[in-house]
């Protein structure tokens, strides 16, 4: 395991989310994000863009056909396509959400994707839904890209009452496609003060879901601030599905579960990973806010924005809560979130510099 820094050349300020479908490497080769700013994974080397149209602090998702041509990107509220013109506005993320958009390709239509948005908790007002909806379509007949349905103006999202800003996506097995369930994703959010974990069935619409009690409270912690911590930080799956990590600010703890593809269940018992310093490795010290795994899923990585950390634990080791390895620990540059990359790395954002981190072997100690 090595960190570094790469420049990316303009300002970058928390958030990097691409479609989590990596084994198809070209999907992801680039990224917009932040202020402006944009990497190409093209080439050997990942490369500065500049012609961006994104100006926001967190959430992003940006989306590349299967030869890497750019289709579009979006921060959950604005959609742009290749020619970065405005394809959709006004959607139901937030500039503050820390998943505010999340796409997913149709598994049933190679040409259409759908994108979840989740939204922040704001003091004084309702406690927000997640998990609204849109299916865009790149077609033939619609090269520029087009939101083809709003499942929101429908009646039928959101998936998540009072929700969190937690989204993730698992594709299901092979084993369960049938005459009422066609290829599609385990869909995977969280309620907000509370410990229940909902888990739907999607092809290119909601089939049916569940809830799950399990894991700690996703709640505010003690002087909160109305920061509401407890909805804010990341969610991964591993590239196999088999494990998902949840970052839960307001507990300043990191939590890892085992995943059922096969039922979409949740394990009762997770490793639960304090945010600790480099004098208290194992207490809870910081807010807990970006999460990854390696390539492998061997290893799972962490970050806090008010201890500016980088957390590192070999989910195989004899003892993963007390063996946790800081590989950063800078109070004055906080961390953002984490991000794997098609070329097998783990970039880092951070807060209001023109470069990224870098993880440039992340299964190695």
């Amino acid at each position: 395991m090595n960190w570094k820094r790469i420049s990316v050349g303009l300002v970058l300020l928390g958030c990097l989310i691409v479609i989590p479908d990596l084994q198809a490497q070209k999907t992801a080769i680039n990224w917009y994000f932040g202020n402006e700013a944009g990497l190409s994974f093209d080439e050997r080397y990942p490369m500065p863009v500049t012609d961006g149209k994104t100006h926001t602090l967190e959430g992003v998702a940006t989306v590349s056909d299967s030869l890497g041509n750019l289709l579009f990107y979006t921060d959950g509220i604005t959609v742009w396509n290749a020619n970065h013109e405005i394809i959709g506005g006004d959607l139901m993320g937030h500039p503050s959400s820390t998943m505010s958009a999340n796409v997913l390709p149709s598994r049933i239509n190679s040409d259409q994707y759908m994108l979840f948005t989740t939204t922040a908790i704001v003091n004084g007002e309702e406690l927000p839904d997640g998990g609204h909806y849109y299916m865009l379509d790149f077609s033939e007949n619609n090269p520029g890209g087009e939101i083809i349905a709003d499942y929101n103006s429908m009646g039928t999202g959101p998936i998540q009452l009072k929700s969190t800003e937690k989204f993730t996506g698992i594709p299901y097995p092979e084993s369960l496609f049938s005459d009422d369930l066609k290829p599609g994703y385990w869909i995977i959010t969280h309620e907000f003060d509370r410990f229940s974990f909902q888990i739907s069935q999607f092809d290119d619409h909601w089939i049916s879901g569940f809830t799950k009690e399990t894991g700690v409270q996703h709640s505010n912690g003690i002087g909160d601030m109305g920061a509401n911590k407890g909805a804010t930080g990341q969610m991964k799956a591993t590239i196999h599905g088999d494990k998902i990590a949840v970052a839960i600010e307001g507990q300043q703890v990191f939590q890892v579960f085992n995943f059922n593809k096969e039922t979409g269940s949740l394990s009762n018992y997770p490793f639960t990973l304090p945010a600790g310093d480099p004098d208290h490795r194992k207490e809870k010290i910081y807010g807990a806010y970006g999460v990854e795994f390696s390539p492998s899923g061997r290893f799972v990585y962490g970050t806090s924005r008010d201890g500016g950390t980088l957390y590192q634990w070999d989910l195989e080791g004899t003892n993963v809560v007390e063996e946790v390895y800081i590989l950063r620990h800078n109070p004055d540059k906080p961390c953002g979130s984490l991000q794997l990359a098609p070329n097998g790395k783990i970039y880092l954002a951070i807060n209001g510099q023109d470069y990224l981190g870098v993880i440039n072997r992340p299964d190695r100690f």
